[in-house]
């Protein structure tokens, strides 16, 4: 143990649940695996998705811009 200012400070390795919150606890740990696995499947989808959706989009029905003339160039190098 070591001393924390004027309190008794235990190990790290003495900071446990009790007996009875963790058998009260395990009874929900695989519906908690489940629901994790169940969200990380859901995003993961919506993501990959949404990655799919945008690599096929191909911007053909907009119009690029003209690119800067060699004068406007000069133009907007000076004015900043």
């Amino acid at each position: 143990r070591r001393l924390a200012g004027s309190r008794v400070v235990p190990p790290h390795s003495e900071y446990r649940f009790r007996g009875s919150i963790e058998r009260g606890r395990r009874q929900y740990a695989a519906r908690n695996m489940l629901t994790a696995a169940g969200l990380t499947a859901a995003v993961g989808g919506i993501y990959f998705y949404s990655l799919y959706a945008v690599k096929q989009e191909d911007y053909s029905d907009i119009e690029m811009p003209a690119m800067p003339s060699e004068e406007e160039k000069a133009a907007f190098s000076k004015s900043r």
